[in-house]
């Protein structure tokens, strides 16, 4: 999961991949940015690398290229973006948490956590229907 790396360690992550075979491939999936937003993001944390993945930090896809070109690796072909379907994904999410709030709370987590994750899994939503987030799958190949 490339997205709760620190911008600076995309590449350190990616470099794991310098294991493949000198034919290997591997498909990535990560949380992308809209690059024209990055440097403000970068700069003011929003709720997510505050509370929920402290240090983290999404890619743009242009800097996931160029921290895998970094890292010894190549794009194969386009990449593939589906958050619509992703913010889908997260309603779905949210009904079935909704629908099992006595065994969560059984399991001992309390009407903070509870309020956090309704707060995470809809502004993560908002952020796939607006586009200012989306889901990238990626083929990568060793140079």
């Amino acid at each position: 999961m490339p997205e709760i790396s620190a911008a600076d360690s995309v590449a350190g992550r990616l470099s794991a991949l310098q294991l493949l075979a000198p034919d290997g491939k591997a498909a990535i999936q990560t949380i992308t940015i809209d690059e024209a937003r990055y440097e403000d993001y970068r700069k003011n944390p929003d709720f997510i690398q505050k509370h929920v993945f402290p240090g983290g930090q999404l890619p743009s896809p242009e800097r996931f290229a160029a921290a895998a070109e970094s890292a010894g690796l190549q794009v194969v072909g386009e990449p593939t973006f589906f958050g619509p379907s992703y913010a889908r994904t997260l309603e779905e999410w949210s009904h079935r948490f909704e629908a099992n709030l006595p065994r969560v709370r059984e399991l001992g987590f309390e009407n903070r956590f509870i309020r956090m994750w309704r707060y995470y899994l809809a502004y993560c939503r908002a952020g796939f229907r607006a586009g200012t987030i989306d889901v990238m799958q990626v083929h990568l190949a060793r140079r």
